[in-house]
C-alpha cells in the first residue's frame, strides 16, 4: 500500500478540500433537474428579450434617445457569439427603432409582465440551489419581478453613460492633453471592466433578493465570480466551434440562427444554474462544519 507523506497528505487534503464543493454541486445540479431548468431559462429569456427591448426602447425614448439604446444593444453584443447577434440584430433593430413612448401609459403593464417571466424563472433556479420554499403570496413575487424589470432598464440606462460618452470624452481630453496611445487601450478595457462590475453587481442583487431569504455576501460571491468567468469562457467557446464547425444551416435551415441562439441562452442559464449550486454546496458544507464544531 502506498504511504504518502506528511506533505503529500497535506496537499491531498487541500486538494480535497477545494473539490468536494466542486462535486457536490454537479451531484446537486444533476438531482435538481438542472439541465432541465436551464432549458427553461433558455426559453423564457428569448420569450421575455423582446418585450424587455420594447420596454427599454420607451425608458430611452422619455429619459434618453433611442439610438443610445442600440448602441448599448451593440455593446452588449461583443459578449456574445457572433452567430447570435447576427440573428438578433435584425429583429432587435426594429423593435429599437420604433416609437413605444406610448407603452408608458397604454401597454406597459403587459410588457413589464413578459419581460419579468426570466426573473421568475431565475428565482425557481435559485430556490431549488438554495434548497429554500418560497411561501410568498405569488402577486408579491411576480411585483418584485416587475421592479427587477425596471431596475435593470435604469441600470442600462446609467450604464450608457460610459458606453456612449466615453469615446466622446476621451476624444476631448487628447484634444487639451496629449496621451499615449498605451492609455487609451486602458481606458477602453475599463469599460468592459465596468461592464463586468455592473453585471456581477446585477447577479449579486438576484442572489440576495430573488429567494425568500438573504445569504451572506461572502456566500453568494464565488458562485457569482464563477458565473462571470465561465459565461465568458463558454462565450468564447461557443464562439470558437461556430466558426470551426458551424454547419448548423444544413440540419436546421433557416431555423439554424435560432437554434444557436437558444444553446447560447441555455448555456448561459446552465453556468447560472451551476453558479447557484456552487454557492449551496458550500454553504450545505459549512453548516456541516460548524455542527461537527459545536460536537464535544
Amino acid at each position: 500500500m502506498l504511504k504518502l507523506t506528511e506533505p503529500q497528505r497535506r496537499l491531498a487534503s487541500r486538494l480535497s478540500h477545494f473539490a468536494n464543493p466542486w462535486i457536490a454541486a454537479v451531484g446537486e445540479m444533476i438531482r435538481n433537474g438542472g439541465f432541465e431548468l436551464a432549458g427553461h431559462l433558455a426559453f423564457t429569456a428569448f420569450l421575455a428579450l423582446f418585450p424587455f427591448l420594447i420596454f427599454l426602447a420607451a425608458l430611452f425614448g422619455i429619459l434618453g434617445d433611442t439610438q443610445t439604446a442600440a448602441t448599448l444593444v451593440n455593446f452588449l453584443f461583443r459578449f456574445a457569439p457572433h452567430d447570435v447577434a447576427q440573428t438578433l440584430s435584425g429583429p432587435i433593430f426594429t423593435v429599437m427603432v420604433a416609437h413605444h413612448e406610448d407603452l408608458l401609459t397604454l401597454g406597459i403593464l403587459g410588457t413589464l409582465w413578459a419581460a419579468s417571466s426570466w426573473f421568475e424563472a431565475m428565482r425557481l433556479a435559485l430556490n431549488t440551489a438554495y434548497d429554500l420554499t418560497d411561501e410568498r403570496p405569488m402577486w408579491k413575487r411576480r411585483l418584485q419581478s416587475l421592479l427587477f424589470v425596471v431596475m435593470s432598464g435604469i441600470l442600462l440606462l446609467i450604464a450608457s453613460g460610459s458606453i456612449v460618452l466615453g469615446p466622446i470624452a476621451w476624444t476631448l481630453i487628447e484634444r487639451v492633453i496629449p496621451i499615449g496611445s498605451g492609455i487609451g487601450i486602458v481606458w477602453n478595457i475599463g469599460r468592459y471592466v465596468l461592464a463586468a462590475v455592473l453585471f456581477g453587481g446585477f447577479l449579486m442583487v438576484l442572489h440576495q433578493y430573488l429567494p425568500p431569504i438573504r445569504q451572506r455576501w461572502r456566500d453568494v460571491m464565488p458562485g457569482i465570480a464563477v458565473t462571470l468567468g465561465f459565461w465568458l469562457a463558454v462565450s468564447t467557446g461557443l464562439s470558437i466551434y461556430l466558426t470551426l464547425a458551424g454547419n448548423y444551416d444544413s440540419t436546421y435551415g433557416t431555423l439554424g440562427g435560432v437554434v444557436i441562439t437558444l444553446l447560447f441562452f441555455y448555456s448561459a442559464g446552465l453556468v447560472f444554474i451551476f453558479g447557484a449550486e456552487l454557492n449551496g454546496s458550500l454553504i450545505a458544507l459549512r453548516k456541516d462544519g460548524e455542527r461537527h464544531a459545536e460536537k464535544p
